[in-house]
Order: C-alpha cells, then sequence, then structure tokens
C-alpha cells in the first residue's frame, strides 16, 4: 500500500462523522433568521410614534432601503463564515469541489432568507398603508404584524411545516454527511478496504436499531481486494448474508446519511473480519474500537433523547416569544397586558428546564446541551447597526 493511500485513510476514523460541523452551520442558518427577524422589527418600530402617516411612509421607506443594505451585509458575512468553517473543519475530509457544493446548497438557502425577509418587510409596509386609518392605528395595525412575526417557511406534502432556518440546517447537514460517506468510500476503496464496522448507540433512532454496529462491504471490494482471497471474502458475504455500505447508506435506511444519524463507519481488516465468526465476536470488535456508547440498546433512551430535543424546542420557542414580547413592549411601554405574557413566559421557561433536569437526572445516556437551549449563544457576525 502506497504511503498516499494511507495518508487517505487518516480521516475514515472520525467518530463525530461531521456533526461539529453541521452544527456549527445550522447554527449559522439559524442566527441568521434570528437576526433578520429581529432587525425587521427594530426597523418597523422606527416612527411608530410619528403622527403623521405621510412621515411615517417617509421613515419607513427610508428603512427599508436601509433593512435591504444590512441583510445583503448579513448574508454575504454568513457565506464568508460558512465557506471558512467548512475549510478549517479537521474533522472530515472534504474536496474542494465538495466544499464549493455545499457552500452552493447553503448560499440558497441565505439567499431565500434573505429575499423573504425583504418581501416580507415590503408587503408589511402595504398592508399597514392600505389598513391604517389614522396615527393611533398604526400602531395596532405594526402590533399584529409584529405578532404574526416572519412568516417563513417550507411546506411539504404531507403537511409538515419547517421554517427555513430549519429546512437549510437539515438540508445543509444531510448533503453534509453525504459528502463524507461517499468520501469515506471512495478513500477506502483505493487503499483497498472491503469491510467496515459501524459504531453502535444505546439511544439510537428505532430504525436504524437493526442497522447499528454490524460489518459491511465495499460493493466494489473486488477491483482492489486480494485475488488470492477473493472466494474466501465471498464466502463469508453469502454465509453471513451481509448487506453492502452502499445498500445502507441509501433509502429506506440512510445510515450515516441522515441528517442528525451519529452513527458512523470504521474500516476493519480482511483477516479480523474473517475471524469473527458470532454476534459476540462482532460485539468484541467494537468494544475494541471503542464504538460502543452509552450502554445496551433500549428503545426508551431513544424516547428520552426524543424528550430531550422537544424540551429543547419548547426553551427556545418560548425564549424567540419572550423576545418578540419584548419588542410589542418597545411599541407599548409599561404595557401591564404585555409585562404580564413576558412573566409567563419567564415562568414557562423556568418549568421547561426544571423537566429538562428531570429528565436528565433519570436517563445516565443524556447530557445537558445548554447551547441547543439558548439564544443568546449564537455567533454574532459583527454586522454594525
Amino acid at each position: 500500500m502506497s504511503k498516499d493511500k494511507k495518508k487517505k485513510l487518516t480521516h475514515i476514523d472520525v467518530k463525530d462523522n461531521g456533526l461539529i460541523i453541521s452544527s456549527k452551520i445550522g447554527n449559522v442558518l439559524a442566527n441568521q433568521k434570528l437576526h433578520l427577524e429581529s432587525q425587521l422589527l427594530n426597523e418597523l418600530i422606527k416612527g411608530a410614534n410619528e403622527k403623521s402617516i405621510i412621515r411615517y411612509k417617509i421613515i419607513q421607506n427610508n428603512n427599508l432601503r436601509d433593512f435591504k443594505i444590512k441583510v445583503g451585509k448579513l448574508t454575504t458575512q454568513t457565506k464568508k463564515v460558512v465557506k471558512k468553517a467548512l475549510n478549517n473543519d479537521k474533522t472530515i475530509n472534504l474536496t474542494p469541489s465538495q466544499v464549493a457544493n455545499i457552500s452552493t446548497v447553503i448560499n440558497k438557502g441565505l439567499l431565500l432568507l434573505q429575499k423573504d425577509a425583504i418581501n416580507t418587510y415590503q408587503n408589511t409596509l402595504n398592508d399597514v398603508f392600505i389598513k391604517v386609518k389614522s396615527a393611533n392605528d398604526l400602531k395596532d395595525q405594526l402590533q399584529k404584524h409584529i405578532d404574526y412575526g416572519l412568516n417563513l417557511g417550507v411546506v411539504y406534502k404531507d403537511g409538515k411545516h419547517y421554517q427555513f432556518d430549519t429546512y437549510y440546517e437539515m438540508k445543509a447537514r444531510t448533503d453534509i454527511q453525504q459528502d463524507i460517506g461517499e468520501n469515506l468510500i471512495d478513500s477506502g476503496h483505493e487503499a483497498g478496504v472491503v469491510f467496515y464496522i459501524t459504531s453502535f448507540y444505546g439511544d439510537c433512532a428505532k430504525d436504524h436499531a437493526d442497522f447499528q454496529g454490524k460489518i459491511y462491504y465495499d460493493s466494489n471490494w473486488k477491483d482492489n481486494a486480494p485475488k488470492d482471497r477473493i472466494d474466501e471474502i465471498e464466502n463469508y458475504i453469502d454465509s453471513k448474508g451481509l448487506k453492502s455500505v452502499q445498500e445502507v447508506m441509501d433509502a429506506p435506511a440512510y445510515l450515516t446519511t441522515r441528517p442528525n444519524c451519529r452513527h458512523y463507519f470504521t474500516a476493519i481488516d480482511i483477516d479480523t473480519v474473517l475471524g469473527a465468526k458470532t454476534n459476540s465476536d462482532v460485539s468484541k470488535l467494537r468494544a475494541e474500537r471503542n464504538l460502543n456508547f452509552n450502554g445496551k440498546y433500549k428503545p426508551e433512551k431513544y424516547e428520552a433523547l426524543q424528550k430531550q430535543r422537544l424540551n429543547e424546542r419548547k426553551i427556545r420557542a418560548e425564549k424567540r416569544n419572550i423576545d418578540n414580547l419584548e419588542h410589542q413592549l418597545a411599541l407599548k411601554p409599561g404595557d401591564k397586558e404585555i409585562q404580564s405574557q413576558i412573566k409567563i413566559g419567564e415562568a414557562k421557561v423556568r418549568d421547561y428546564q426544571a423537566e429538562q433536569r428531570s429528565l436528565i437526572k433519570q436517563y445516565s445516556n443524556l447530557e445537558r446541551r445548554y447551547d441547543r437551549e439558548s439564544l443568546e449563544q449564537r455567533i454574532d457576525f459583527g454586522i454594525k447597526k
């Protein structure tokens, strides 16, 4: 085996399989939407106390122009953050063309966010100008639109609705995972790798439980395998009923290539695999390679993990609601009803956090992720207002 081929295999044992970079990009996209929404509300509030509708129109025309400039700068800066993260990340081995392809997909999502934010701003102003009858009515009309927020999202055929930041986070992570998988198999194939073994999680998704922790083979293994061992390898694959890596990476399993999948493949040598006669042998191979996580598989562990993610979403959603209410309070300083709603929201956050602590205390496989509960710990793009 040449030195070059050995070098190409160095990324195969990476355990996070790109999830770190995926999380970074997810935060970038989520932060983009938060910035746009916050900026939109701030600009709409400007001039809300103006008594003259004509003057308010002039103010908002200027604000709209400024808003377009600001979101343009934000989008440009976000593209740089994404490209830099992809190029600098050491956990995955992406070629320049793969970086470019992933960046293109993410940039399309950013441009859609930018376009929809500007359209929402324009549509809001048009609706306000059409419906407003007096200076006093101006605040009420603005309030209705601020309550509604940015109308961004993707609706699937089955009716599921995702906001653009969530949709493009999943899209970006899926593309990254698929690139990692293709890169791993291509590099392994060049180096003559025939077999791979997958990681094992005690709290993996139910539809991956039957696929995890097993040995798989490269469907093109005969091209570079030792010629004198082809019959031996083929007999082992047939006798064990092994599936190929390509087969489980594609539909319907999507093992390692689904955006939230934590599983990863590790190359394993031919002699070691052929020596594994039983499931216990395979389990021992995983243990020797530190591929077992969170103990024995139990569906309730995965359900607990899902509850944790649900709590994180509820905490973030309530924090966004509080942020929205604080914008409303800026329109109506001292409003007792809004202040009361903020206090109710803060109480809900405390309840959700208490529920989270209790859940994590019950399950040893769970770890508190404060970054997934927070709106404040987002990337600062340094865009000047």
